[in-house]
């Protein structure tokens, strides 16, 4: 198989990159990296594209390569963050997804329930645990898009998008609604009919919250470890734990336990620290499916 890694000119992708053509080169696959920018119409001899992040052409590179019945592979940062050690800097995020043939891996998280043994070392190594249901909140937390997540999935503008669902939010419930932009979004600010939160670190405003509703942003993962219900309208890796109908809101879904136990098990099969992804392990999990 040919892989070819388009990346950003940074330092971080061009680590990344490395790290994941090293991997693929030891399970005898042919790789090279090219900058994204450069990007004009798939390479016929390329088998496998590989991106980084909601921005550039990644989503174009990715829907060319698909249509012609290739192959994609989006990376971006953990579904469980925590912190890097001081000597990994470069890292930031530690682990990253790393998704399969779209945005996140949804159509093969499912085919294959995986051991807790990365799970498991990742409670122990870093302290994370999964918290029981919390179901006194008197808030319905919006995690808002930036307008570069926007423009990946075809939303329009990033401040009508969060003022339109603010809005249907709030005709299905009498709690408040909390407008949580992307930390990292400049241009975000306060809408009508929401509490702006910016700057509060998540666990801050998931205290108060009675659910998380989302497009797709990662941080779910994280409302789940709370204990918090998430509902989803987009391809959000919590996809197969949340609730999707917006008119349950006031009822929603809380899987049991041993489910989101298991889909824990099955999430942190895509996700892969650096280190992994030059050893070769990440392409021990994707060889299954390609």
């Amino acid at each position: 198989m040919n892989v070819c890694f388009y990346q950003a000119d940074k330092v971080r992708e061009a680590l990344i990159a490395l790290a994941f053509c090293e991997g693929a080169e030891k399970h005898g696959h042919r790789t090279e990296r090219r900058l994204t920018q450069d990007y004009e119409e798939p390479d016929p001899k390329t088998d496998m594209a590989v991106v980084f992040g909601v921005k550039g052409h990644s989503r174009r590179i990715m829907d060319d390569h698909l249509t012609l019945g290739k192959r994609a592979v989006y990376i971006d940062k953990g579904y469980i963050t925590v912190r890097a050690p001081v000597s990994n800097r470069l890292s930031r995020a530690f682990y990253y997804k790393v998704s399969l043939d779209g945005f996140q891996p949804l159509k093969y998280l499912d085919a294959v329930k995986r051991p807790g043994d990365r799970w498991e070392d990742l409670q122990r190594t870093h302290g994370i645990e999964l918290l029981p249901w919390r179901r006194r909140g008197r808030r319905i937390v919006w995690l808002g898009p930036s307008q570069k997540y926007c423009d990946f999935h075809d939303l329009g503008n990033a401040h009508e998008h969060s003022r339109t669902m603010i809005r249907r939010l709030s005709k299905q419930t009498t709690r408040r609604i909390v407008y949580r932009p992307k930390h990292s979004w400049a241009e975000a600010k306060p809408l009508s009919g929401a509490i702006f939160s910016q700057g509060k670190r998540i666990a801050q405003d998931l205290e108060e919250a009675w659910a998380l509703a989302t497009h797709g942003s990662n941080t779910s993962v994280q409302a789940i470890l709370y204990g918090i219900p998430v509902m989803v309208f987009g391809p959000a890796i919590t996809d197969r734990l949340a609730e999707h109908d917006i008119e349950r809101l006031d009822d929603i879904a809380c899987p049991s336990y041993d489910d989101r136990l298991q889909w824990l098990c099955d999430i942190c099969y895509w996700q892969w620290t650096m280190a992994e992804m030059h050893d070769g392990k990440t392409w021990n999990a994707l060889k299954e499916y390609l």
